[in-house]
């Protein structure tokens, strides 16, 4: 991307502070920067002219290994332009996202967990699955995903929360076995984020046919990862005092609206680099095209 376009810069503006996250992090170095900044220049595989804090994500992420980071990249970029139903038209303004964010909410919460990991919690908005579109909802999580560790800088870890109230029977034939098949490896393998919580809360009757369903496609360091609250929810709240949690789920931090609400101007103001990755991932599609014929 152009770094000295003057939209670029805005979007640049709204990045972590690349030297505090270095100091923080004896994993991270300036010279490990420099290998991958090396490495994946000129590369037509991978989004050109990332910044440095973009190539410090993926090396955090992989623990500061370079080799295991340059995988990560491959891979990520790779679904980019094999899987466009998640990643292409990252735009808040447009029809099907607009509806995928008056389906669900996606709402990071402004403290980190007590496990010091960023949190979002994801919870329909209403029972009526017909509004509810798999891949718009994943585009959606990946794009909050993306800008939240953007804007924050890496963190120790991602933890999920997942509440199915208004979560419906039907909502299950929505989900696409294709497409949920690549989210999830893609979540295993290919995110520049470290998965360490995954809570589904609330839980309905149906959990049992949802888990039977996901669970082929995932790894067994992913499936050990889920813990399932019900009920009262006891062990939920022993994990998480009020402070932590949006009010909905009885906590003291704010409601899902606002935090929803706070991300997705967060998208929007990152729409210049959204468009940029759509405009290299267009180009590269059709170059691939051009070489299969």
């Amino acid at each position: 991307m152009d770094l000295q376009d003057p939209k670029m810069k805005a979007v640049v503006a709204n990045f972590f502070d690349l030297e505090k996250a270095i100091e923080k992090d004896p994993d991270l170095s300036h010279e490990k920067l420099d290998v991958l900044r090396s490495w994946s220049k000129n590369r037509d595989d991978i989004f050109p002219g990332m910044t440095d804090m973009q190539l410090l994500l993926f090396l955090q992420s992989c623990y500061g290994d370079t080799e295991a980071a340059k995988e990560c990249m491959t891979m990520y970029f790779n679904c980019i332009l094999e899987v466009p139903q998640f990643f292409d038209h990252w735009d808040v303004t447009r029809d099907q996202i607009k509806q995928g964010l008056d389906t669900v909410y996606y709402s990071p919460m402004p403290r980190l967990s007590p496990k010091n990991h960023l949190m979002m919690v994801c919870r329909f908005r209403h029972t009526d699955a017909s509004k509810y579109v798999f891949s718009d909802g994943s585009r959606i999580f990946m794009m909050t995903t993306e800008a939240q560790f953007l804007s924050r800088g890496p963190q120790e870890g991602l933890c999920a929360i997942m509440d199915m109230t208004n979560m419906c029977f039907s909502h299950l034939w929505r989900f696409p076995v294709p497409l949920v098949r690549r989210f999830i490896g893609m979540i295993q393998e290919g995110m520049p984020v470290r998965l360490k919580e995954i809570h589904i809360v609330n839980c309905s009757y149906f959990l049992p046919t949802l888990m039977s369903f996901l669970k082929p496609f995932m790894k067994k360091e992913l499936a050990d990862l889920i813990q399932c609250h019900s009920g009262a929810m006891d062990s939920f709240r022993e994990q998480f005092p009020a402070e932590y949690l949006p009010t909905e789920l009885g906590g003291t931090a704010g409601s899902l609206q606002q935090h929803h609400d706070d991300n997705v101007r967060l998208l929007g103001k990152l729409t210049p680099l959204w468009e940029a990755k759509d405009a290299w991932s267009s180009t590269r599609r059709q170059s691939r095209e051009q070489d299969s014929d």
